[in-house]
Formats: C-alpha cells, sequence, structure tokens
C-alpha cells in the first residue's frame, strides 16, 4: 500500500507512476488511476491520496491514515508552521520505511507573462502605488509600471519590437532558489532537473505551478531508481504536440490551456523552443486586461 499527501502536483505524479508496468506490478496499481480533474481525497486498498491544502482549510483529521502499514510513502513538503499537517509531523507517524519528500514545484519566471486568468483584477493599491499581485514575480509588474510613462498603443509596439524588459532571468532565478531552499526538507531534489533541462527542446511548464508530462517523467524516473526498478518511462520524449495529448490521456495536464511561448523568455532565458504562433495576440490581450485593470483602480481610488 501506498501513501500519498500533496497538491495537484502529487495527483498527477501518481498517474505518472502508474504509466511504468514495473511500478504497477509491484505495487498492484491500476494504469491512470485518477481519471478526474476535481481534487479529492481517495482511499483504497492499494493507495490513499490525502490533498494537503484540503486537509489544512477543512481541518479534517488524518490520524486514522496512521494505523495502515505503508510500503511506500511519497510526500509533498508541507511546512512545519501547519502543525500536524507538516511533513515533519507525518513522517514522524506514518509506519513506512521507504518515505519520499519532494517540493511543490513553482518557477513565477519560466514565462515572460505567468499569469492567468483577467490579469486586470489581480491588481492591488498601496500607499497610491498600484501592483500586480502576490508576490509582484509574475511579469505583470513590469508592464504595470510602464503605464505610468507610456501610452498604451505605444507599449504594445516596445511589445512587437521585444523591447519590454520583463525581468525573465531574475525572476526565474529567485523562483529556482526559493525551490532550493524548500528542497533542504526533502530527499528528492527536482531543482537539479529544471537546470538540466532547461536548454533541451522539452517543456518543462504548463503554468508556472503546473509542469508538463515530460517534467513528471523525469521525476518519477528518480523515484524508480531510489525503488532499485531496471526501467525507467521513456513515452514523454517527443514533441510537445504530442506530450500534450499524452498528458491529456493520462489526465496529466491541468484542465486549462498553458501559456503561450514569446521570443522574450526564449531569448532571456536560452530555452531550445519556438514561440507559439498567437503570441503576439495573446501579450497584448493581456495588456489590455492589466491597462483595463489598472484605470479602473486608479478610478475607485482617485488617482490621477
Amino acid at each position: 500500500m501506498i501513501f500519498f499527501y500533496g497538491n495537484c502536483q502529487i495527483q498527477y505524479l501518481i498517474n505518472c507512476l502508474s504509466l511504468l508496468d514495473e511500478f504497477r506490478k509491484k505495487y498492484n496499481i491500476p494504469k491512470v488511476p485518477i481519471q478526474n480533474k476535481r481534487l479529492n481525497n481517495i482511499v483504497n486498498k492499494d493507495f490513499i491520496y490525502i490533498v494537503n491544502f484540503l486537509s489544512i482549510k477543512n481541518k479534517d483529521s488524518i490520524n486514522e491514515y496512521f494505523n495502515n502499514k505503508y510500503d511506500l510513502a511519497i510526500i509533498q513538503h508541507t511546512d512545519i508552521k501547519h502543525n500536524e499537517y507538516s511533513t515533519e509531523y507525518i513522517k514522524d507517524k506514518l509506519n513506512c520505511d521507504k518515505v519520499i519528500i519532494l517540493p511543490f514545484i513553482v518557477n513565477n519566471g519560466y514565462f515572460a507573462l505567468s499569469r492567468e486568468g483577467n490579469l486586470g483584477k489581480q491588481l492591488l493599491i498601496k500607499e497610491n502605488k498600484i501592483f500586480e499581485s502576490e508576490n509582484g514575480l509574475m511579469g505583470s509588474q513590469q508592464i504595470i509600471d510602464l503605464f505610468t510613462k507610456y501610452p498604451l498603443n505605444e507599449i504594445i509596439n516596445m511589445l512587437k519590437k521585444l523591447e519590454i524588459d520583463f525581468n525573465t532571468k531574475e525572476r526565474f532565478n529567485i523562483s529556482l532558489q526559493i525551490l532550493k531552499e524548500k528542497e533542504k526538507y526533502c530527499n528528492l531534489i527536482v531543482s537539479d532537473i529544471i537546470e538540466k533541462e532547461l536548454s533541451s527542446k522539452y517543456r518543462l511548464f504548463y503554468q508556472n505551478v503546473h509542469i508538463t508530462g515530460y517534467f513528471y517523467q523525469l521525476i518519477c524516473n528518480k523515484i524508480y531508481n531510489y525503488l532499485n526498478f531496471e526501467t525507467n518511462l521513456e513515452i514523454y520524449n517527443t514533441s510537445f504536440e504530442n506530450m500534450n495529448k499524452l498528458d491529456i490521456s493520462n489526465y496529466i495536464k491541468p484542465p486549462f490551456n498553458h501559456l503561450v511561448f514569446s521570443p522574450y523568455e526564449i531569448r532571456d532565458l536560452g530555452l531550445n523552443q519556438t514561440e507559439d504562433n498567437n503570441w503576439i495576440q495573446y501579450y497584448i490581450d493581456k495588456i489590455i486586461e492589466l491597462h483595463n485593470g489598472y484605470i479602473e483602480i486608479k478610478r475607485k481610488n482617485n488617482i490621477i
């Protein structure tokens, strides 16, 4: 029996792990066992999957799951501040000899603009200055700052001429360093995959918190090696189009469109990728969303 604990990255990892015959036979898990897009706990005779943030949010007790003897546990690191939901607490309570701890993987600089949704609704105001929500490392702030200096049409022209500094490389490196800090509490390292594969022909991220099947495959292969398996996965060594189809059929891709590649991150990060055909229109739409939100928040707060 296997114990899994984490967010959607663990759910997708379970499906990817199950693609290898050797893994399925050893742990009696069916191929692609989680075929739904909703995150919820799964408890059956072969494995238990607990969604960490839902347990924390709902204050659900998970102590009953510590009564079982597990052959393997795969846990996404959860900070000590969450007490009985933290990795340290769970690892101490679990009856399991093989415990793999891996980090929540985030990179806010893999794309020049890393946010999804309506960017104009993801703004905040502080001391009469307008900011991108949350950590300000998703690319929107660079556009917001331009609104104080240039009209919208000029910013769009700058975009087309590749003259906007999205601060992509620094944002990427900050995210990578944060990931390495998380890995101090893990025994499965994934930051080396990003560093090694960044210039490969395979895409690593769909969005800042959603990685591709190719990235999952490389994580799975590390787990297989830890388990002393004789075989590895190689099915994702293919084109992005084929990888995307595989991820959909294996319920690994998140249920929304992936971010588009632009010449900005390809240039700034040295990616071995081709820009998506619709990148200009996509970025124009996002800049207009930001501009509309910027004007609205100024109006509401009487900022001239």
